[in-house]
């Protein structure tokens, strides 16, 4: 290749169609490449400790045959000298193509929800945008890339923009640690409460959301996702450490294996399946708990101040915890990949959860057509009065059943040995 005096490429000497770009942005790409932005990359996924090590040979196998493929492209720039630099940049841009994979579900997710609530009330729905209305969550995505971006003069410029995303980051990024068959991406013995840990933490965005915007009423609905989050949480954990007491695990592989040999927890946990179910809601902010959005008390909650893309990113994140959740529902309720006594491959498995998934994701736009709003009291008092009294009780009852009974699990006895085996607490020693 052909170098100016300053070491930066020929245009004339790139392969089509970087020739054509402008000079500036031929160097702005020569300037990225030779930054240390790929070292910290390769560092992240290749160093000691990394996510990567908890990956199966199976995903490495996926990412090795498309690192090779990069590797063939940019070689053919004549930027291929330095190997560690194209595994760095093939690991990245296998995570950037799944995250925008991702993008597309949720786009897609928002109108399989308007088609559903359509035909419900009788009427087309979005049908103009591409054949029956196909293209309309990329015209809507166009549309909103294209708005102005307003910010409140007295508000936390860096918290507010960064709010927004805080969310769907989270969302996106739980997406990887569920199992969608009998081989999964990532799995640890303490899944489960790591699952809940990171769900309990995108409340953070609604909440620093409506504390950046300087507005009361934004304030008013993030006060509200707290005290709703906190009410319904509790219940939940309940209903999780019950499940636990049965199967004898927090890794969601092994819940699945249980229901595998015996029922599914939708018949046997019944009524916990129902508060599990009705918290989804709530945790979600979805019809008839979205109390933290209401529109005719607080002018839209929480996200009254944003505007263009940065509104449609909290949309966004809801839609993707709509799915994580009913995915999660369907893992911890339904049998997973299981189909009661039907044996499956591993691609009729992850069928079958999706199957699962988009049923349940249908129950979510069922409800939102059918209920009215709760009030805020009506709320509280189910959280506090009935869900939460209840899973407790019902999660002592099993304790009492299973001790006399003596069918405690393998593990349960010896769980804090558990832990420690893994790694998960220092014993300082």
């Amino acid at each position: 290749m052909n170098n100016t005096n300053n070491n930066r490429p020929d245009k004339n000497d790139l392969p089509f169609p970087l020739n054509y770009l402008p000079d500036w942005v031929v160097n702005y790409i020569y300037d990225f490449w030779n930054s240390d932005f790929w070292k910290s990359v390769d560092n992240c996924f290749n160093g000691s400790g990394c996510l990567l090590d908890y990956f199966p040979d199976w995903v490495f196998e996926y990412i090795s045959d498309f690192q090779q493929s990069v590797e063939t492209w940019f070689r053919s720039f004549g930027w291929g000298d330095d190997t560690d630099k194209l595994i760095a940049i093939s690991i990245f841009l296998f995570y950037l193509i799944l995250v925008l994979c991702g993008f597309l579900v949720i786009a897609y997710s928002t109108l399989a929800e308007r088609k559903t609530m359509a035909s419900m009330q009788r009427r087309k729905g979005p049908n103009v945008v591409g054949p029956a209305g196909a293209a309309q969550p990329l015209a809507d995505g166009a549309k909103l890339l294209t708005k102005e971006t307003i910010k409140p003069k007295h508000s936390d410029r860096w918290i507010f923009f960064t709010a927004s995303g805080l969310g769907l980051a989270l969302s996106l990024y739980l997406w990887l640690f569920l199992p969608l068959n009998s081989f999964p991406i990532v799995t640890f013995p303490l899944l489960l409460v790591y699952i809940l840990a990171i769900q309990i933490i995108e409340t953070y965005s609604l909440i620093l959301a409506g504390w950046a915007s300087n507005s009361k009423y934004a304030l008013l609905g993030s006060l509200r996702t707290a005290a709703q989050m906190v009410s319904y949480e509790l219940a939940l954990s309940f209903v999780l450490l019950a499940i636990v007491l049965l199967t004898g695990s927090f890794d969601l592989l092994e819940i699945v294996r249980f229901q595998q040999n015996g029922l599914w927890f939708i018949f046997s946990l019944f009524p916990l399946g129902i508060i599990f179910f009705c918290s989804m809601f709530a945790e979600s902010n979805r019809t008839p708990f979205d109390l933290p959005e209401a529109e005719a008390e607080l002018v839209a909650g929480y996200n009254v101040e944003y505007s263009a893309m940065f509104f449609a990113v909290f949309f966004l994140a809801e839609y993707s915890n709509m799915i994580l959740l009913s995915a999660l529902f369907s893992l911890l309720f339904l049998g997973g990949w299981t189909l009661f006594f039907l044996p499956a491959s591993i691609f009729f498995q992850t069928i079958i959860v999706g199957v699962k998934t988009c049923f349940m994701f249908f129950v979510f736009v069922w409800v939102r057509a059918t209920l009215p709003r709760y009030r805020y009291d009506q709320l509280m008092d189910l959280g506090w009065k009935v869900f939460l009294p209840f899973s407790f009780g019902f999660f002592i009852f099993l304790v009492v059943c299973v001790y006399f009974a003596g069918a405690l699990p393998q593990h349960t006895d010896n769980f804090i040995d558990l832990v420690y085996y893994q790694g998960y607490v220092t014993t300082g020693n």
